[in-house]
């Protein structure tokens, strides 16, 4: 018979390393960002724009209402149309900015950590207003229940 050999034990896996994550705005690297700040920030910018761009809508409907007015001189209106034209050249410009943001928000939401759930709280009961409404009824009939019973008497 052959003696059996034993062999030692493997070692144990050297735990692994955490990936640094690169966050980069405006294609600048951001450092020191966590994912979720990056995240945020990105969400922020294209609120902005957002903002931003339907200011420039509601200039461009504000100027071409000045447009239809017919007591306007053909000076003013050639000023109108000529910033109405640069209006629309911002609009565009804003466009692509807007959809490069979400973009952003996209390769942002991609890395893990940076989008955490909002934990949904649990009512136990009934909500509130059923509470005011059932007190408000049960007030009233108690009026109309001591009226009818004080005719009564």
């Amino acid at each position: 018979m052959q003696a059996a050999v034993s062999q030692p034990p493997a070692p144990p896996a050297p735990p692994a390393t955490p990936v640094p994550i690169d966050v980069t705005v405006d294609g600048a690297p951001l450092a020191g960002a966590s994912p979720r700040l990056a995240y945020q920030a990105a969400k922020e910018k294209r609120e902005v724009l957002g903002q931003y761009f339907s200011r420039l809508l509601n200039r461009r409907e504000n100027i071409t209402g000045e447009l239809r007015n017919s007591s306007i001189t053909p000076a003013e209106r050639t000023a109108l149309e000529q910033h109405l034209t640069e209006i629309n050249g911002s609009i565009i410009a804003m466009e692509k900015q807007v959809a490069a943001a979400d973009q952003e928000v996209a390769t942002a939401a991609a890395v893990p950590g940076s989008t955490i759930q909002e934990p949904r709280t649990r009512q136990d009961g009934p909500p509130e207003e059923a509470i005011v409404i059932g007190a408000s009824f049960t007030g009233i009939a108690i009026v109309i229940l001591s009226i009818a019973w004080a005719k009564r008497l």
